[in-house]
């Protein structure tokens, strides 16, 4: 806080709306990083996903 910043309000119902907006700010900010993560690295599920025995070795007929 700066020393230019007016002090934090007392009363506990202005002081519980302000924690309801920023709680309200912090999800869409959470699902926008979300996103965000989905765009750059793709679905969680191709990322973890698991071999199915004999996957791991494709027989292409190249070697």
């Amino acid at each position: 806080m700066s020393p230019s910043s007016p002090p934090p309000p007392v009363d506990p119902q202005i002081l519980l709306r302000m924690i309801a907006v920023l709680a309200e700010k912090n999800a869409r900010l959470e699902a926008e990083v979300a996103a965000y993560r989905r765009l750059v690295f793709g679905p969680r599920s191709e990322r973890t996903a698991t071999l199915l025995p004999g996957q791991e070795s494709l027989d292409l007929g190249d070697g």
